[in-house]
């Protein structure tokens, strides 16, 4: 039973023995109460009866209803600059919803942005002058002298409600990284979309137009306009020239700046299958065993920008995406999120993508969200996916070239791979057949790095011996397919 209960009428019948104490004339029973309830629930009336006859009084009631429900979190400050704020600073918060006045004790309690709690955030609401059915209340928070974005959240006996809000003390504006995606010369004219991490990107003061973006080669910039995803993530359409070469793109805002390298190449002669070599060059499957190279990685197709992507020679053991109880497994990633139009088996041959189908930033957006757990001493025990991904060209002693960029595909990538399997493995058994057991046929069932919308436990994955595509828990186990832009 949720909540304080009750239906009109009376109750036919008590569930359990009657305890009855002589001495004290008294006597115990336990009712049960009915299963179905409204928001605003149902009386119910007590009487006894002795002897098979009703006595009429004394009575008791109780009241059968719904559990408690926030639909509305109201702050009277939402956003502060940090310079504002001292031990002294409080923001006003007005909770609307119903059922306020049961299942207690209630808190209210601030989270940071890698959700774990605020220490000494923590307000305790007194419910004992709440009316029944009590539909608001209002209390004092404090507001925290560190600068970060802050989840408040209502919690009846430790259980959070789904409605929560936000409360941001802002900063200084932070750059932490510009990613931008490899391009062919193919598609000149057409754009990428470049991701940019850091902090403090929504404070009061800031606006898409406070963010300017510069390069060697005009045309890639020009007329280029930030868009805030969030705090901590903005993106930009940069444009493709039909020059190969590699750019340094600039964004900067006020006295801040960060850069990023464009790679922009000419991948006509490049074609499925074809196996890239460690000295740069490429060479047919059936060219391979005479051509005297070290393969590295196998092309497996090619972009929405244009661009070669291979994938790597080894494959992972069995490893978790995210570990239980994790912020990565708690967490949802709402700016990796990519849905499949079609799921079960056969889907990945079929599926059509929504959402962020681009997965080579998709561990910059985790490390933006969470940069204590992805930190480079706690990433292997809290995303061991991701761990293996990130690592790798160094983990296969890759050389130089080759050591860094290396991903774990998106759903869509990874579906991309799928169709093209037959070529790739074909490649694979050439490489084998010079040195038998440095590649691994692409067979198994393999993570994506995307996210789903919901649950937030949930991660893509695909069956590669049917194109069985299907969501899962993100502390199950599976192998890693790495992919790399070249």
């Amino acid at each position: 039973m949720a909540g304080k209960t009750s239906v009109s009428g009376t109750l036919s019948s008590v569930s359990g023995a009657v305890s009855v104490n002589t001495i004290a004339n008294t006597a115990t029973a336990i009712i049960s109460a009915p299963f179905e309830y409204s928001t605003a629930g149902t009386d119910y009336t007590v009487r006894v009866k002795l002897c098979g006859t009703v006595v009429t009084t004394p009575t008791t009631s109780f009241n059968v209803s719904a559990a408690p429900k926030v639909t509305d979190i109201a702050l009277s400050i939402a956003k502060i600059a940090k310079a504002e704020v001292d031990s002294s600073t409080t923001t006003t918060v007005t909770v609307t919803g119903t059922n306020l006045d049961i299942d207690g004790p209630l808190t209210l309690q601030l989270y940071d942005s890698t959700d774990k709690a605020y220490y000494g955030s923590a307000v305790t609401v007194d419910q004992s002058g709440f009316a029944v059915h009590q539909t608001t209340f209002t209390t004092v928070l404090s507001v925290p002298t560190t600068s970060d974005m802050y989840t408040l959240k209502v919690l009846f006996n430790g259980t959070p409600q789904t409605t929560t809000t936000t409360l941001q003390v802002y900063g200084a504006l932070e750059f932490t990284s510009f990613t931008i995606p490899n391009a062919g010369t193919s598609k000149t004219g057409s754009t990428v979309t470049a991701r940019i991490t850091g902090k403090n990107f929504t404070a009061n003061d800031i606006t898409a137009s406070d963010f300017t973006f510069s390069c060697d080669t005009s045309s890639i910039t020009s007329g280029a306009s930030a868009t805030i995803v969030s705090d901590s993530v903005i993106t930009v359409p940069l444009t493709i020239c039909g020059t190969a070469g590699t750019y340094t793109v600039t964004v900067a805002s006020g006295s801040n700046s960060k850069t990023g390298s464009f790679v922009i190449k000419d991948y006509g002669t490049l074609a499925l299958g074809d196996i890239l070599c460690s000295d740069g060059t490429t060479v047919t499957s059936t060219n391979y065993a005479t051509s005297g190279k070290t393969a590295v990685a196998v092309v497996a197709g090619f972009n929405d920008y244009g661009a070669a992507v291979c994938v790597g020679l080894k494959q992972s053991s069995y490893l978790e995406w995210a570990a239980e109880n994790t912020t990565g497994y708690n967490t949802t990633f709402t700016n990796i999120v990519c849905t499949p139009s079609a799921t079960g088996s056969g889907a990945a041959g079929t599926a059509t993508f929504t959402g962020d189908t681009d997965g080579s930033d998709n561990w910059d957006v985790v490390c933006s969200v969470d940069p204590e757990g992805t930190a480079s001493d706690a990433m292997a025990a809290n995303y061991p996916a991701f761990n293996y991904a990130v690592n790798y060209g160094t983990t296969n002693s890759l050389p130089t070239d080759y050591t860094d960029g290396w991903y774990m595909p998106s759903i869509a990538e990874l579906c991309a791979v799928y169709k093209n399997m037959a070529a790739i493995n074909t490649s694979i058994a050439a490489i084998n057949a010079v040195a038998s057991g440095s590649a691994t046929a692409i067979e198994r069932y393999y993570w994506s790095s995307s996210q789903s919308g919901s649950p937030y436990v949930g991660a893509w994955h695909v069956d590669f011996s049917s194109g069985f595509v299907y969501l899962i828990s993100k502390d199950n186990n599976s192998y890693v397919l790495d992919v790399r832009a070249f």
